[in-house]
């Protein structure tokens, strides 16, 4: 199965601790597990300027987290190409590999193709959506909001997706894009 339950202890912990000194040693290790991070580095960060990360890096880079107990990667886009496909099944397979806790994402659009690639790499799905009623208004008029829907409508998408993901054994994460404009 997909799903993989992250496993804390002292030793996992310790690099946020020694390393970054967020959390100071009295703090209770109860705490420390109730803090989850979602590191979104491989997809976003190539979103600066300049930045581009090769697929060995991506690699690389989702190991280092996986065996600092990161506890959720998203690893990329797959249906923007072929080549960022096989950069997250890649990922998948050698965190598999080393048999760590760590649970791989790859971000979708709220579309059943879109989670069909996703199935493929191997990695659990997080799927956005616009949030704002001028963000929704906008791809609406110029996607026709995927299949013609108004923003009101999208409960019962959401709900289909969300459902259709969970029948492949995904873990799913939905989020809204730019909800707050």
């Amino acid at each position: 199965p997909r799903i993989v339950e992250p496993i804390y202890n002292e030793m996992e912990l310790m690099p946020y601790r020694a390393g970054f000194g967020y959390a100071p040693d009295a703090v209770s290790m109860d705490y420390l597990k109730s803090v989850l991070i979602y590191n979104c580095l491989l997809r976003e960060g190539e979103q600066s300027s300049g930045v581009s990360l090769t697929r060995a890096q991506k690699i690389e880079i989702a190991l280092k987290d996986a065996r600092w107990g990161i506890p959720f990667i998203e690893a990329g886009m797959p249906v923007s190409e072929e080549y960022e496909k096989e950069t997250v099944r890649q990922i998948v397979k050698k965190v598999r590999e080393e048999n760590l806790p760590t649970q791989i994402f790859a971000l979708s659009r709220l579309l059943k193709k879109d989670v069909d690639i996703v199935d493929k790499t191997g990695a659990n799905i997080h799927i956005f959506k616009a949030g704002s009623a001028v963000h929704s208004i906008v791809r609406w008029k110029d996607e026709q909001n995927h299949e013609g829907k108004l923003p009101e409508q999208t409960i019962d998408e959401i709900y289909e997706i969300n459902k259709y993901a969970h029948s492949k054994c995904m873990r799913v994460m939905y989020s809204i894009e730019d909800g707050t404009r």
